[in-house]
Formats: structure tokens, sequence, C-alpha cells
């Protein structure tokens, strides 16, 4: 940028290159592109030298810097034997053992013995119909259409013994905390899982 000789206004000076042979064009190159090292100034005309370190042909012979010569990588030698640096052979080393693994028993379809299963009578008052019941009741009388009834087999299987099965009684219990009667999932909702029979009568619930 200058000032004109009155110093109030600026101009440009601007420098175009013109190559010869021509090639200053929207466009086009006045060089021809490669696409790797080797081919720097590999073109260049007659009495003209090419200059790698540029990438330009120089007019006779000046010294120009020689193409690269690309690294080749060496190798890793592999040892043939297997002997040491003092000529002996190492000591084998032995193989260790893999402890066998002991396989964990399946649990039963018949879950009778399962430690999680309630295999005493629950000692809370159940609801059977209209009636309050405890699982005495269900020992005397006709005790296998006693124990048949929905849920009292679960509720009482030391009296009544299981069929196989290891759920909980869908009966509603009562206990000293409630005046009411209520199943399992509302004896967990009122927080009574820690009264006296309550985790035993709800092994699942309440675990």
């Amino acid at each position: 940028m200058a000032r004109d000789k009155k110093g109030s206004n600026y101009f440009e000076i601007i420098l175009v290159c013109r190559y010869n042979p021509p090639g200053n064009w929207n466009y086009e190159f006045p060089y021809k592109q490669i696409t790797n090292g080797a081919g720097v100034a590999s073109n260049c005309p007659e009495d003209y030298t090419a200059d790698f370190s540029t990438g330009l042909c120089v007019l006779g012979n000046s010294n120009p810097t020689p193409a690269p010569v690309p690294a080749t990588s060496q190798p890793t030698p592999v040892p043939t034997d297997n002997k040491d640096n003092d000529g002996s052979t190492p000591a084998p080393v032995p193989a260790t053992s893999q402890p066998t693994p002991v396989p964990t028993p399946s649990s039963p379809d018949n879950k009778d013995n399962d430690d999680s299963c309630m295999t005493v009578d629950s000692t809370l008052r159940f609801k059977i119909g209209k009636k309050r019941r405890k699982c005495k009741w269900a020992s005397k009388g006709p005790k296998q259409k006693r124990c048949d009834k929905e849920g009292v087999r679960d509720a009482c299987p030391e009296t009544c013994g299981r069929d196989g099965s290891c759920e909980e009684s869908s009966l509603t219990f009562n206990t000293k905390k409630t005046k009411g009667f209520r199943d399992c999932t509302m004896l967990k909702q009122q927080i009574l899982c820690g009264k006296d029979g309550v985790k035993e009568t709800c092994f699942k619930t309440c675990n």
C-alpha cells in the first residue's frame, strides 16, 4: 500500500507473474501436478536440471539437490533356534494346569428342599371365606379337603405338605398390628415384614 503525492489517497500495486509457456489461466496450472515425491521436477526441458529442494527446474547444472531416497525398514530377525546367548538351551517352562471348575448344581423342579421355601406352618391367622383360621384347623376333620383349598397348602406346608410348588400363599393374613386381613403385598407396603410370622409366611415378597 502507498500514498499518492498529495498524501491523501491510498493505492495498491499488484504484481502478476506470467509464466512461459503460458498457463496463468483460471483452473489451469503452469506446472504438472504429481501424486508422489518421485515425480518432482521430472519433466525439465533441455539445459534445465531438477532441484528437488524446491521442486523447480533450474537452468544449468548448479549442484541441484538429489532426489530423496525413501527409507526402507529392515525386518526384525527371527531366531532360528531356542538357545540362550551363551549357547545353552533353556529349560522348558512347565505348563500350568487350570483348576477344574466345580459344576453348580441346578435347582430341581421339585422345590421342597429349596432353602427359600417355607417348610413350617405359618403362625398367622388367615381367612377362608368369612371365617378366621389357623393351620391347626387344616389338620383336623377332612384334612385333605381342607388342605386343597386355595392358598392353604402354601400357608401350612408342614401340616399339608407341598405339591412340588414353592409359592407364597395367596390368602390374606392377620397380625397384631393390623385390624383386618392383608395379603403379602399389602403387608410389605405397610412395613410389616419385620413382625412375627410375616417374613416366614411372605418369604418371597419380604425378601
